[in-house]
């Protein structure tokens, strides 16, 4: 049959149903897809483009190649051997010792207390403190190590994005997490007034340094 003909002749009819059978829209009209551009005889038409609209494609797709690059070289290692081995065995003995961080009921009241501005939020309590530690002794020790000794060793450097990732994820994971939420809630808005007003978004601004 063809398209002229199920065009004049097509009906829909809904079974068991009292509306009236009702032609069918054009069914074989294809929709164009969101975002294409097409001249009138259905070639892909070239976008006139201004000088700066030009430059500002040229630096997103620069700047996401980059980011793409960092990550296949730098963060996809530690990444993937971390979460082997944490699915291999190491979740079984050290999601006992986070759950006894993460679980501590003195510091989710001191949290609630003094750092955050809804209860839920003491879940990012302990790992936030920790994490932030781990983040910042680092980087100081690598400032340490570059100022005495003039480089930083090979090894030095891949333990860095070891660490940051964590055992699974965790680190990664969580400050990523921390940043995403911190996002919602402008101004330092998940904390106490006295936090925010100092720090504002810490993960997000601060620890996003680095």
């Amino acid at each position: 049959m063809t398209c002229e003909a199920v065009k004049s002749t097509a009906i829909i009819t809904i079974p068991h149903s009292n509306i009236p059978p009702f032609p069918h829209r054009d069914m074989c009209e294809q929709k164009p897809r969101i975002g294409s551009v097409k001249d009138a005889a259905g070639a892909p038409k070239k976008l006139n483009l201004t000088v700066g609209q030009r430059l500002t494609v040229a630096f997103r797709w620069t700047v996401g190649a980059f980011l793409f690059v960092n990550f296949m070289v730098l963060w996809a290692g530690p990444v993937f051997i971390q979460g082997q081995v944490w699915k291999m065995g190491a979740n079984k003995y050290l999601r006992m010792v986070f759950s006894l961080l993460d679980d501590n009921k003195y510091l989710r009241k001191f949290a609630e207390k003094y750092v955050y501005s809804k209860e839920v939020y003491t879940d990012f309590f302990a790992i936030s403190v920790t994490l932030a530690m781990s983040a910042i002794s680092s980087v100081c020790f690598l400032f340490y190590w570059q100022i005495t000794y003039g480089t930083l060793p090979m090894w030095l450097i891949i333990l860095y994005y070891f660490e940051w990732v964590g055992l699974g994820g965790r680190g990664m994971g969580c400050a990523y997490t921390f940043a995403h939420k911190e996002g919602h809630h402008r101004n330092g808005g998940i904390y106490k007034p006295w936090f925010a007003n100092i720090f504002g978004n810490f993960w997000e601004n601060w620890m996003g340094c680095w």
